[in-house]
């Protein structure tokens, strides 16, 4: 699962030694100096709802303690906002005491999530001194890996941490490679085919994998193949198959949001995997490769061969098949909708600040957006997006719904889902201008908030390409004919320390069948 010596490459560019580090005493910087005041600064209502466990374990030095409480006091709720919350807020800090990799993966994590909130300058020492603990981390891993004290929870454990620390310093080739070794780790511990039963979030073959794990997995999974999939095709199948098994067994009542949450999580990879196997199938992709990253400069590089999200798809053949499961999986959501639609009605009448009020209009928007996605995957034109208007429109509701909860403040990194995709593709493809332009100006004013790989920013400046592209030929109601659309073929993103998007496409040149024009624009920001 991890490489012999994980630490080179990433020591190499950062000039950072793998081992030994001595002891380099209080560093001299206004963070450290008013910590205290600045801790006691927290909600009570944020910090009543963690463990006890502040300072961290007793090998921890003062500095690395004040990391560590930073991420227990504020980092994890930024992490984990949902249902994944018990693992990261309970069980990490307390494996930590136990597992020093674990303790220093939280220090890293503390460390980034600090420098996301100060200037440059700030932000340079807590993020030296998050890959100096990120460092340490993945040596003590390789120890506790080794040998007779491995356990597939710790290897699980450790390639979650790994993933989530890679993913908040943007380097996406790291962080994909880990979250899809985990997320075959996980499915062989996972499923029992001999199993009758069927629960969301249990562990068939191993009880030490716990359901928070797997719920924080779940989360991992997604992000594999949610923005760059490269992933086999039988891969793919083998997944849709044995979750379309598991979700026979979805009940006809939810007991509680938590349920129809887990329920749905199902559903939603699910559909993940079958959207990219379509795609694929249908562009005539069938090899495996790890197209779409580049170990060197860990930027992505999305194409219609990786990505299902960006552009249409160019439908070489459609087959009987994919058409008769593209309508049943669209009645499974409907079926999950009518079975969680009581817990729904009731979360959206509590208070808009309330924990299930965002569940509640969150659960409601992804369901939305599922629907289209799904669908969308026969599109052949730009023009086929209109028919999802009404869903559109729906979406930007429950997305308005939740903006507060969803952007406060700045340089938020969350590893659930959310909604950041789904409002995107409104920006991608929605022509009528107050719901193009809303969710764009959604995006654009959040800077640094991202969810697993999806940068808040970086999205609004694809839809915006795009918008932008198409507006010599829009109506007032910001409707484009078909033969002056703009179709989104490509786009590369850098997402560490300095933050820049190429995006390219081809604009139809007033027929719909005539040579398209190549635009391309690069941001940084």
């Amino acid at each position: 699962m991890y490489e012999t010596k994980p630490v080179c490459l990433r020591c190499q560019k950062t000039n950072i030694q793998c081992e030994g580090y001595s002891n380099t005493g209080r560093q001299k910087d206004s963070w450290y100096q008013d910590s205290g005041n600045a801790m006691s600064r927290l909600p009570s209502k944020s910090a009543a709802l963690r463990p006890a466990i502040y300072n961290g374990p007793a090998l921890l030095s003062e500095q690395d303690g004040r990391y560590f409480r930073y991420y227990c006091e504020t980092s994890v709720a930024e992490i984990a906002r949902l249902f994944n919350r018990p693992f990261w807020d309970r069980q990490i800090p307390q494996v930590s005491e136990n597992e020093a990799f674990v303790s220093q993966a939280l220090v890293a994590l503390g460390a980034i999530s600090k420098a996301q909130t100060v200037s440059a300058a700030e932000a340079y020492q807590h993020r030296q001194y998050a890959l100096q603990s990120y460092a340490k981390a993945l040596s003590w891993m390789r120890q506790s890996l080794n040998g007779s004290s491995y356990s597939p929870r710790k290897a699980l454990v450790a390639c979650l941490l790994v993933y989530t620390i890679e993913a908040m310093l943007g380097h996406f080739a790291t962080a994909a490679a880990h979250a899809s070794s985990g997320e075959k780790l996980l499915y062989r511990n996972f499923f029992d085919p001999e199993n009758k039963s069927y629960s969301p979030f249990r562990c068939q073959q191993d009880a030490s994998i716990d359901d928070d794990l797997c719920r924080a997995f779940s989360d991992l999974s997604l992000q594999v193949i949610g923005v760059i999939d490269t992933q086999a095709l039988d891969l793919h199948r083998e997944r849709i198959d044995d979750l379309t098994h598991a979700l026979r067994f979805m009940p006809s009542k939810f007991s509680n949001l938590q349920e129809a949450y887990d329920w749905w999580q199902l559903m939603l990879r699910r559909n993940v995997h079958w959207i990219s196997l379509a795609r694929r199938t249908m562009l005539g992709k069938q090899q495996e490769g790890r197209i779409g990253v580049d170990v060197d400069n860990e930027e992505l590089d999305l194409k219609n061969v990786n990505c299902s999200w960006l552009d249409a798809a160019v439908i070489l053949v459609s087959s009987p098949e994919l058409r008769q499961e593209c309508a049943t999986f669209c009645d499974d959501i409907m079926r999950w909708e009518s079975v969680a639609s009581p817990l729904l009605v009731q979360g959206m009448e509590a208070p808009s600040d309330s924990r299930e009020f965002f569940a509640s209009c969150l659960l409601k928007l992804q369901s939305l957006g599922m629907l289209v996605q799904i669908r969308s995957v026969f599109a052949i034109n730009e023009i086929d997006w209109d028919q999802f208007y009404p869903q559109f429109e729906m979406i930007m509701h429950y997305a308005s719904k939740i903006r507060t909860q969803l952007f406060q403040g700045q340089g938020k990194y969350h590893l659930d889902f959310g909604v950041v995709l789904f409002v995107a593709v409104v920006g991608f493809h929605c022509r009528n201008r107050v719901l193009r332009d809303q969710a764009i100006e959604m995006l654009s004013t959040n800077h640094g908030y991202r969810e697993g790989m999806w940068d808040a920013v970086g999205a609004s400046m694809v839809a915006r390409f795009g918008r932008d592209m198409e507006e010599e030929w829009a109506d007032e109601d910001g409707w484009v004919p078909a033969e002056r659309r703009f179709t989104i073929t490509g786009a590369k993103a850098v997402l560490d320390e300095d933050r820049s998007m190429y995006v390219c496409g081809y604009l139809k040149n007033g027929t719909m069948d005539g040579k398209e024009i190549f635009r391309e624009i690069f941001y940084r920001w």
